[in-house]
């Protein structure tokens, strides 16, 4: 459903697009920039990263309630020790790829650092839905935060030149 994604065409130099990670705030619930995933009536699934501590990034799921304006994580951490990210376009395309084994793709959009490791943005299928999560090239896994097990074939998001 959303296997390409588009913003807009315009003359920027594509080598100078960077991939932006924003704090979430009520005004984004429905910016165009957003990268969806999925949309459930009023909800949409974006994807997001988690800044624990300010330490750790990994990208993650999340969940905005368009009615609300609010946005939460599968499964919900306390937002004490977490701040969200939502991942932005800017100008250029985006699509998922089928990947697998922890191969890196280039222009593979990085989602953050764990445990020293950069970390990409993956998704994979879970209970009929997209689940986004990081893929860390040390295991070949796509690891999503909640209960399933990581696994070894997956789609990675890249930005295309």
């Amino acid at each position: 459903m959303f296997e390409k994604l588009y913003y807009r065409k315009d003359s920027t130099d594509r080598s100078e697009l960077k991939n932006r990670w924003i704090k979430f705030t009520p005004e984004l619930s429905t910016d165009s920039r957003l990268l969806v995933i999925d949309k459930h009536g009023h909800y949409i699934n974006v994807v997001a990263r988690l800044n624990y501590n300010n330490d750790e990034k990994f990208p993650c799921l999340a969940m905005i309630d368009l009615d609300k304006r609010t946005i939460n994580t599968y499964p919900a951490l306390p937002l004490e020790k977490i701040t969200i990210e939502v991942f932005m376009r800017e100008s250029g395309n985006y699509r998922w790829i089928k990947s697998s084994g922890g191969k890196v793709e280039n222009n593979a959009v990085k989602g953050g650092i764990i445990e020293n490791e950069t970390v990409y943005v993956c998704r994979m299928k879970v209970d009929g839905h997209y689940s986004a999560g990081m893929m860390r090239p040390s295991t070949g896994t796509c690891e999503v935060l909640n209960a399933y097990q990581p696994r070894q074939d997956y789609e990675l998001l890249i930005r295309e030149e």
